[in-house]
């Protein structure tokens, strides 16, 4: 009933904040419980379920959203660096129609990207599709990233929870995609047609 509106990977998160709120409301504990509402508030914003419509004549997509932060190349390959928040939608689809495996997977730490040491020690999963290499970084506050088994997904495909962090795409050179720094990628975003 609530998969319609909020992520089913972030329902128990959801109503496990209201119903700490409830429970410190009963109890008089009045600052704890409106901090607690107030968060609940701000989840069902971070978990709110979109539905995503691919144009049929996409060869590529945006996995996330987020803002471009850089673009650099090069002798065969784009690399577009995309800083995903929490008020981005929280989750990460397939780009393409295509395999995906599983490169790399590594559990870590959550750490801001202000350390210097995030990148070496945060949670990372590395995945390849067809004609791309995508790398998710955690950050500080984003749920664990669940690996999955290496098979087939359409283009627009759900494929894990990511609230905050860093995503690394590497693209073809000969990919001509129209982007800038800065720009704001919305999911689902056309970036290639056919």
């Amino acid at each position: 009933m609530f998969d319609k509106y909020i992520l089913k990977q972030g329902q128990k998160v959801v109503f496990s904040l209201f119903a700490f709120a409830i429970f410190f409301g009963l109890i008089d504990f009045e600052f704890i419980s409106t901090l607690l509402f107030l968060i609940f508030i701000l989840s069902l914003y971070i978990f709110r379920n979109k539905k995503i419509k691919v144009d049929n004549d996409a060869l590529f997509i945006s996995p996330v959203s987020g803002r471009i932060e850089a673009i650099d190349f090069n002798d065969t390959h784009k690399f577009i660096y995309i800083n995903v928040s929490l008020f981005d939608e929280s989750f990460f689809i397939s780009p393409e129609t295509s395999q995906i495996e599983v490169i790399e997977y590594r559990k870590g730490l959550n750490l801001s990207f202000d350390d210097r040491k995030s990148k070496d020690l945060n949670e990372k999963l590395h995945l390849k599709t067809e004609n791309s290499q995508l790398e998710l970084i955690s950050s500080f506050s984003t749920n664990n990233i669940s690996t999955l088994p290496q098979k087939n997904y359409q283009i627009g495909q759900f494929i894990t929870l990511f609230t905050q962090g860093e995503v690394i795409i590497k693209i073809k050179k000969d990919f001509n995609l129209d982007l800038k720094i800065a720009d704001c990628l919305k999911i689902g975003q056309v970036l290639l047609k056919k």
